[in-house]
């Protein structure tokens, strides 16, 4: 039986490496060659999306098991019932052990990434300076629970602030505290899904059970611009489809039946450049899939995405379109919607990445804040609060519409919040002592209500106490 399925291919090839205006120089390529009469039309997109470790050299990078930290001078708290309470649901450090020889990068569990400079750091109490391995202690503060687990708080003296994250760090040798010198601040990136203008870098003290943060001088916190590179595969997109063409066979078991389909998928390229872990988007054909993964398992290394010069994972998105012309297909249809596909304006660009950064540099440790100050011009109010009876009280108010959280420090039953915004979506958090019974109350309201009451609070073990901040996550 005739069949002119070489004729097509070639022509819908041509319009295929016809489309890459995105590439910045032409790329020449050969006719393809494809098994079963297939056409292979790629859509590409790249985004970054996670980050990794990187050590610019081979330094030893452990983690042991978490330790209570060396809290001195103003970061020293005084213990209450209350305040056991909170340290008993209060998350671990995590502990790096760092070899102060080498540049080092580490990544911390919710996404911080914190680059090392070597050579860095001085005992803090005689200034000498530290040889071998340091412990480096990270806590991260980015979800409302723990923020309010901490006793933190979003106030810089009597303005708000709302909070891209907060962080306590601390290094010690040989159980002496460290400090940066002056010439080898370390550079932090905060993670962000929603990026906010007029980022900044706060200091934290605490005096009294209270946090305060204080803007850092521009010489002692700079923010860094951040430089994205997308991942590439060896000799531009033409090579890519060139590649795939040269090495996807249509399966046999379905070419002769006439069976095609779109395969639509995405995979990581990782911080070696190497392609992995397909993630199939669509319903398909198992043998299309199969012949996939057998093609992938020969592909090159890519140039893998950089952020700031650190290479880093990045998922790239991609679909290809097996077609046979035994199928019972419109020859019109089809060429219609394969070139609507390879013309479509995501082919080959780079997305907003999913997960982007606030990078600063410091020489400051201890309790650091990326905020801003909030700044709304809409109406101010004041807010009261009727708590009832305690012996201790934990008060706090969790905006909804902007990451913020205000404490009130009262030894009266009603606490005064005051000058704050006016009709905003607000969870009241109350955690008090009654002897030794910890009860808590999480109540839904407005400020432009201006006052409540009788709260609802149910007496709770620490693991349920845990549970019901937590409650606070999704309020967002």
């Amino acid at each position: 039986m005739f069949q002119p399925r070489q004729l097509l291919v070639t022509a819908l090839a041509i319009l295929l490496f016809s489309c890459n205006s995105t590439d910045k120089q032409k790329e020449q390529s050969a006719s393809p060659s494809l098994t079963k009469d297939t056409v292979a039309s790629l859509k590409t997109e790249v985004k970054q999306d996670t980050i990794t470790v990187i050590e610019k050299k081979p330094a030893t990078f452990k983690t042991s098991k978490p330790q209570k930290a060396v809290i001195v001078n103003s970061n020293v708290k005084t213990q209450t019932s209350l305040e056991s309470d909170f340290e008993s649901i209060e998350q671990d450090f995590q502990d790096f052990a760092v070899n102060t020889n080498f540049d080092t990068t580490i990544l911390c569990k919710e996404g911080t990434v914190i680059k090392i400079k070597h050579s860095g750091f001085l005992i803090a109490s005689n200034l000498t300076e530290v040889k071998g391995t340091i412990i480096f202690q990270v806590k991260e503060f980015y979800k409302l629970s723990d923020i309010v687990s901490a006793r933190l708080t979003t106030h810089s003296n009597d303005k708000i602030l709302e909070t891209g994250g907060m962080l306590f760090i601390q290094a010690t040798s040989d159980g002496q505290l460290c400090k940066l010198k002056d010439n080898s601040p370390i550079e932090i990136s905060f993670p962000f899904t929603e990026k906010k203008d007029s980022m900044l870098l706060f200091s934290g003290s605490w005096t009294d059970h209270k946090v305060n943060w204080e803007l850092l001088p521009s010489g002692e916190a700079n923010q860094k611009e951040i430089v994205e590179e997308a991942a590439s595969f060896p000799g531009g997109s033409n090579a890519l489809i060139n590649f795939i063409q040269r090495n996807l066979t249509y399966p046999d078991n379905l070419a002769d039946m006439g069976i095609g389909g779109m395969v639509q998928m995405d995979f990581v390229i990782d911080e070696t450049g190497k392609a992995k872990d397909v993630n199939f988007k669509n319903r398909s054909q198992k043998s299309f899939k199969d012949a996939i993964l057998k093609t992938f398992s020969k592909m090159p290394r890519w140039k893998p995405a950089k952020r700031n010069g650190v290479p880093i994972k990045s998922i790239y998105s991609q679909s290809i379109t097996f077609y046979n012309e035994e199928q019972n297909t419109n020859d019109t249809l089809f060429k219609n919607d394969f070139e609507e596909t390879i013309n479509d304006t995501n082919i080959n660009q780079v997305k907003v990445a999913d997960i982007g950064q606030y990078i600063f540099s410091t020489s400051k440790l201890g309790w650091i804040n990326c905020d801003r100050f909030y700044n709304n011009p809409k109406p101010r109010t004041d807010f009261y609060v009727d708590c009832g009876n305690y012996t201790e009280l934990d008060i706090n108010l969790v905006f909804h519409s902007f990451k913020a959280v205000l404490k009130n420090f009262t030894s009266k039953p009603t606490a005064k919040f005051q000058n704050i915004p006016d009709d905003e979506a607000v969870t009241i958090v109350v955690v008090k002592k009654i002897n030794t019974d910890t009860f808590v109350s999480l109540t839904e309201s407005n400020t432009n209500v201006k006052s409540i009451n009788n709260l609802a609070f149910e007496k709770v073990t620490m693991d349920k106490l845990k549970q019901k901040l937590e409650q606070l996550d999704n309020t967002r």
